[in-house]
């Protein structure tokens, strides 16, 4: 027979109640603060990232869809007072000296790495008008920006013919007229503008580029163009008309794979930078092939661009040794001018380069910048 239960008395029955009483007030505050812990965090004032740029004040407001496009209004001039000091680094000094045996030195920085004014993204192609005024292509920003000659922040504009973005800017000349022509690397297409930005059409042509690198022009305004995709070289004349295919495919000497640069010198002569199959040819005003000399390889994006010194000498942008080189006509090596790195007189990927004067403005395209070079 089993014993009874034992009735509790009202001390046990407390004692009880105490004991679980305390364990669910240790679950409730657990609870609390798994809640609180996951609370969204208060928004605050967003932290100002440091950069180069004082604010401006745009009329237009940022467009959200497409934003690798410029968020300036065009041709409207922000003034020079908003731009920062930092943007133009007049006389930059880094702690020592340029390396090269070019006796070159930097006269101005222009630039820093965003989409605002007087920012790039991987600029491509400068042009200097007869005043000073520099235009840069923002390629990455897919516009073009101008500045004045001591580097302040003018204007830009993103847009062929006041509708159509460009796509791809890549190349860019200025005519002895005082014309801007931009190539369109995307449509193989070139448009001309007025020096304040404003579209005056369409170049027509009796050919179509594909994917063209290379673009320059000579004194008496024919065009040239680095047809890359297409694997020639082609001659224009002022209003398009074809006066010269150099256009033979394959690896062989006066034969081309992938051009990236073309220029013509006053002689006639036609100098053509055959980036991937790491050679500079040269050809002779009817397009015969001349002569070549080795250069290190590259790729047709980034590959060696081409300039002419005042003194003819061959001006060559080294991508794959962050570099400028000097060459004789006869392709000996006269120089060199740069390294790898950041600081004034050093490049990450130059490309474009543009003899000016007695200046040499280099697009330091993976810096997002270019830089203005002048003999000491």
């Amino acid at each position: 027979m089993s014993e009874p239960v034992p009735n509790l008395d009202e001390p046990s029955r407390a004692s009880i109640l105490i004991r679980y009483a305390g364990l669910w007030a240790l679950i409730g505050l657990a609870a609390v603060f798994v809640v609180l812990v996951n609370l969204p965090a208060p928004r605050g004032t967003a932290p100002q990232v440091a950069g180069s740029l004082a604010p401006v004040s745009l009329a237009t407001p940022v467009p959200t869809p497409r934003s690798a496009l410029s968020a300036l209004p065009t041709f409207t001039p922000v003034p020079a007072s908003a731009i920062a000091a930092a943007v133009n680094q007049a006389n930059p000094q880094s702690g020592q000296p340029p390396a090269g045996s070019l006796p070159l030195t930097v006269a101005r920085v222009i630039g820093s790495e965003g989409s605002g004014p007087g920012q790039f993204n991987q600029p491509r192609a400068i042009a200097v008008a007869k005043d000073g005024r520099v235009f840069v292509v923002d390629t990455g920003n897919r516009r073009v920006q101008a500045f004045d000659a001591e580097g302040r922040y003018l204007f830009a504009f993103d847009s062929s013919d006041r509708e159509n973005k460009f796509a791809e800017p890549f190349g860019m000349v200025i005519t002895s007229k005082g014309e801007l022509i931009v190539m369109d690397a995307d449509e193989g297409q070139m448009y001309r503008f007025n020096l304040d930005g404003s579209p005056l059409g369409a170049i027509e042509t009796t050919t179509r580029f594909y994917k063209p690198r290379g673009f320059s022009i000579d004194p008496k305004d024919n065009l040239y163009v680095a047809d890359t995709g297409g694997s020639r070289a082609v001659k224009l004349d002022p209003s398009g008309a074809v006066l010269l295919e150099i256009r033979d495919r394959g690896k062989d000497p006066g034969q081309l794979d992938q051009p990236c640069d073309v220029i013509g010198d006053p002689s006639g002569e036609i100098w053509v930078s055959d980036c991937v199959s790491g050679r500079i040819q040269l050809f002779a005003p009817d397009g015969a092939f001349k002569s070549l000399f080795p250069i290190a390889p590259s790729d047709p994006l980034n590959g060696s661009r081409l300039a002419l010194g005042p003194d003819q000498a061959l001006y060559v942008s080294s991508a794959p040794s962050h570099r400028v080189l000097k060459y004789s006509r006869t392709g000996q090596i006269q120089g060199d001018f740069g390294s790898e790195g950041r600081e004034p007189g050093q490049f990450r990927i130059p490309t474009n380069i543009t003899v000016a004067g007695n200046a040499i403005w280099v697009a330091d395209t993976l810096n997002n910048r270019i830089q203005k070079l002048q003999a000491r």
